[in-house]
């Protein structure tokens, strides 16, 4: 069972809802993958639906120092949430370069003529 597996099958098994086959290879991967223990113990703190809640709060530093480390924590054990934090960061500064437009790239005969148009409605 590879990690993947392993935490798509957490929630049944935490149920009871597993196969007695399945459960071995839960409980085996549990024994064998220290990411995946760190995983649940940091998951525990803080579900990956929580940790998509807070980014905004998070990116902008407007959170306590508590829950900081509760988000840093669950970074280095969840590679799917440092991969959203990464694309969130690079979407905002994506966002942020495109909003700058140069002084002269719009030639000012065509806001003029917006103007004069919007004007004479």
């Amino acid at each position: 069972m590879n990690c993947e597996q392993y935490r798509a099958a957490i929630p049944a098994h935490s149920r009871g809802q597993l196969s007695p086959e399945l459960t071995a290879q839960v409980e085996q991967h549990h024994r064998e993958c220290g990411l995946c223990v760190g995983f649940n113990r940091t998951h525990a703190e803080l579900l990956c639906s929580d940790f998509v809640r807070f980014l905004d709060s998070y990116v902008e530093n407007a959170i306590s120092h508590e829950r900081r480390a509760i988000f840093e924590r669950h970074m280095t054990v969840c590679p799917d949430c440092s991969a959203y934090l990464d694309s969130y960061r690079r979407t905002i500064a994506f966002s942020a370069d495109s909003a700058q437009v140069p002084e002269d790239a719009v030639p000012e005969e065509l806001i003029l003529a917006i103007l004069n148009a919007s004007n004479a409605r």
